[in-house]
């Protein structure tokens, strides 16, 4: 399974729009579709 995430546009340093729901996001599509658990891990900001 492959979660991909573009971020086209540059909301600042100070916004987290993409990186903090992200993780729950990929648990929970990972249970809904059957091949969970998952952990997503991101790069500290």
């Amino acid at each position: 399974m492959v979660f991909m995430v573009e971020q086209l546009k540059s909301t600042g340093p100070a916004s987290s729009f993409t990186c903090d729901p992200l993780p729950a996001h990929v648990a929970a599509e990972a249970r809904r579709i059957g091949c969970g658990p998952e952990k997503a891990t991101l790069p500290k900001r």
